[in-house]
This record gives structure tokens, C-alpha cells and sequence, in this order.
């Protein structure tokens, strides 16, 4: 049985550090980057928190990718799958009462390798902040691909993690 959410699964192998978003950024945007130069071959999953992060350069990164061939998964609350694009992009929404609503995630599985990112937020916005990339998480970074793959299916609906063989062993 898949654990609650990517962060918790990933978080179990390593000890967590704690950093901004801003600081966070290069990181989740190299894994889309490795997404990109690995297409049609990658299934990228991503939770972040709410639609209203799902917007500008990180919407259209998402569906360059799926126009590639990637297969990706977004997920958010507000976040929902019938939004014109590319069929390969696909939304799921999710609650905002729910764990996944206060993480923020970038999973990625090839052919040949995987790479998950897996952040919680630990504070809100802080007061006065210009925008929000002071917000801080808890992160934890993983190459191992049956953790990534595990992660992934803790994700809401996601039993279709397994459905493409990656060369990871099916849960009994």
C-alpha cells in the first residue's frame, strides 16, 4: 500500500532539510529539464499545492513537455483535467484540506533513471512578503527509481504509474 503522500514516502529514506522556494526553484526546473531531454520516454508527476501555481512559464514548460511526448501529471487544488492542451498533460485536483495541498512535488521516471523532489511547506507567506518565494519547505531529493516510483503512487488515482515497464518491480 503506497504511503500518503510523496513526501512522507520519500522523507522515510533520508533525513529532510529545510529551505525557501526560491532556493528550491533550480532544482524542481532541472528534473522538468531532464523530463524534457528524456522525451517521448518520461512520465513527470507534479503537486503543487494550487492551480494559482500553475500558471505562466511553469504551464507552458508542462505543456511543451507533453507536446514532446512526456506524459504529465499536475496536481493542485483547482487543478482540473479538461483544460485545453496537450493530451498528455493531464490535471487532477485535489483538496485543499488534504496532505498533497501542502507539498510540492516533482517526480520523474525514465527509462533509465528517475529523480523525485519532495517539499512540504513548514510556514505560510511570510507577512509582508512581495510574493511567495520565502515560503519554506522541508525537501528531500532521491534517485533511487523504486522509492520515485513508489512515491508516485501514492499520488490520488495513480495507479497508472505502473502501467508503462520501467524495469521496476510491480507491487504484489
Amino acid at each position: 500500500m503506497p504511503d500518503a503522500s510523496p513526501f512522507v514516502s520519500l522523507s522515510r529514506h533520508q533525513e529532510p532539510r529545510t529551505s525557501t522556494k526560491r532556493a528550491l526553484l533550480s532544482l524542481s526546473r532541472s528534473i522538468e529539464a531532464r523530463a524534457l531531454a528524456s522525451a517521448p520516454q518520461a512520465q513527470l508527476w507534479v503537486s503543487l499545492q494550487h492551480v494559482r501555481f500553475h500558471t505562466g512559464l511553469t504551464r507552458r514548460l508542462h505543456e511543451d513537455m507533453a507536446r514532446a511526448g512526456v506524459e504529465v501529471h499536475v496536481y493542485g487544488v483547482g487543478v482540473r483535467d479538461g483544460r485545453p492542451g496537450p493530451v498528455l498533460l493531464r490535471g487532477h485536483d485535489i483538496s485543499e484540506f488534504g496532505q498533497l495541498a501542502q507539498e510540492w512535488d516533482v517526480l520523474l521516471v525514465t527509462p533509465d533513471g528517475a529523480l523525485g523532489l519532495a517539499a512540504r511547506q513548514v510556514d505560510p507567506v511570510p507577512v509582508g512578503a512581495a510574493d511567495d518565494l520565502e515560503r519554506r519547505f522541508e525537501w528531500v531529493l532521491s534517485e533511487d527509481r523504486a522509492d520515485v516510483v513508489y512515491a508516485a503512487a501514492s499520488l490520488p488515482g495513480e495507479d497508472f504509474v505502473l502501467g508503462r515497464d520501467f524495469g521496476v518491480p510491480r507491487p504484489a
